[in-house]
C-alpha cells in the first residue's frame, strides 16, 4: 500500500500517542480493535477518518483460535456495535467510511 496504514489497537501503544498521531496524518486504513476504535472516536482522534467516504472500517470476523468470532465475544461485540451505531450508522451515507467484513474464507490459504 502506498497510503498509510495506523495500528488502532492497546497493545504496546498508548491512547494518547495514538490520538497525537492521528490528529496530525489523514488516515484511510486503520486496523484496531472495536474497543479502541471506540476510545479513540470518543476522543475526536478519528474525525476526519469517520466523515471520509473513501476510508474503510473492516471488520474481522474471521474466528481465532478458540473458534470465535468478535461477535460471539459479548464485550468486544458490544463494543463494535456501539461504534457502529454511534459513529457509523447515525452519519449520512456520503459522509462517512465505507464498511468491510473479512472472513476466513475471504483470505485463501
Amino acid at each position: 500500500l502506498k497510503r498509510p496504514v495506523a495500528k488502532l489497537f492497546a497493545k504496546h501503544l498508548k491512547l494518547e500517542e495514538q490520538v497525537e498521531g492521528l490528529t496530525k496524518r489523514r488516515l484511510r486504513f486503520g486496523f484496531g480493535t472495536p474497543h479502541r476504535l471506540l476510545q479513540l472516536a470518543e476522543q475526536g482522534a478519528l474525525n476526519a477518518f469517520l466523515t471520509n467516504p473513501k476510508a474503510v472500517v473492516v471488520l474481522d470476523l474471521a474466528p481465532d483460535v478458540k473458534k470465535m468470532t468478535l461477535l460471539d465475544m459479548p464485550m468486544v461485540s458490544n463494543d463494535c456495535f456501539q461504534f457502529l451505531r454511534k459513529y457509523w450508522v447515525s452519519r449520512p451515507r456520503e459522509a462517512r467510511p465505507r464498511l468491510a467484513f473479512l472472513a476466513e474464507d475471504a483470505v485463501s490459504a
